[in-house]
């Protein structure tokens, strides 16, 4: 067992305990910004729960920013808050690979946290264009559309996360896997949501694509995997 004061930044800051699969910029700027807090929590001994749920309080931060009004202040705050809430997110999975301490429990506090961060920042996104005065019909439609997107693109890939495909469809399953999480790397998104956040109507569009996307690739990729079962049924 390494004690508290033996873990070696350099092992974290290399992403040696990071999710080899993550999208580019979530790699390479979340998950270096998670392992120094992963590393830090590591060595302070702090249990992988209590770091889960630490980020909320950020995220509900970053969702009172972002409901506000357009100021500029507001938007680089509610930016900041959203990304130090998503490095706590990828700081978490370090941790407990670092630590051998993955659970069941765990996986599932990980993903019920993912889901209450989506629920809060499609909540935000709803307050700021009622603040703005640009909530009517469509603008409902867009939000609607951004929160099932969302809620079942995470539910999708919480389900597929073990997933081995077997057959011919694996390398179709491997490659669209990764073409939904990079066009949906969180990272990118929350710069996204922020950046547009002063621009109700480009924000409306944005989301609306966004959960379109999220819904239809989580279908396509779904069928693609329920065949995939099925020819490895077939083959056994």
């Amino acid at each position: 067992m390494i004690r508290n004061d033996q873990w070696v930044l350099g092992d974290f800051w290399s992403l040696k305990y990071s999710a080899p699969s993550a999208p580019f910029f979530t790699y390479h700027f979340s998950q270096r910004v998670g392992a120094l807090i992963a590393w830090s929590c590591a060595r302070r001994g702090v249990a992988v729960n209590l770091l889960t749920i630490s980020g909320l309080p950020f995220i509900i931060l970053g969702c009172l920013c972002f409901a506000g009004s357009t100021s500029s202040l507001n938007g680089i705050l509610a930016f900041l808050l959203f990304q130090l809430a998503y490095a706590i997110d990828c700081a978490d999975g370090q941790l407990a690979r670092a630590t051998a301490a993955k659970s069941t429990f765990g996986a599932w506090l990980d993903i019920a946290v993912d889901h209450a961060r989506n629920v809060m920042i499609t909540v935000s996104v709803m307050f700021h264009l009622i603040a703005t005065h640009e909530f009517g019909p469509i603008a409902g439609y867009c939000v609607a559309i951004f929160g099932v997107g969302s809620t079942v693109s995470l539910h999708a890939f919480a389900e597929l996360k073990s997933d081995r495909p077997t057959g011919d469809n694996h390398d179709q399953t491997r490659n669209l896997k990764r073409l939904v999480k990079n066009t949906t790397d969180t990272t990118v998104v929350i710069a996204m949501l922020c950046l547009l956040r002063p621009y109700p109507e480009y924000l409306m569009v944005y989301i609306a694509l966004l959960g379109l996307g999220n819904i239809g690739s989580t279908i396509v990729l779904s069928k693609t995997r329920l065949k995939s079962v099925a020819t490895g049924n077939d083959h056994g």
